[in-house]
């Protein structure tokens, strides 16, 4: 799954953002996912 992320959050990251709120996942857990998706991917 960190794999995915990491491909959303370079291909889109506004939709990856809106993804994981509509999840219902806390503003600060969406900035963790994101900033661990973009520092994976590096």
């Amino acid at each position: 799954m960190d794999k995915w992320h990491m491909e959303f959050e370079k291909m889109s990251p506004n939709a990856h953002q809106d993804f994981l709120e509509s999840l219902g996942i806390p503003p600060e857990e969406v900035a963790l996912i994101r900033q661990f998706s973009r520092q994976a991917a590096t």
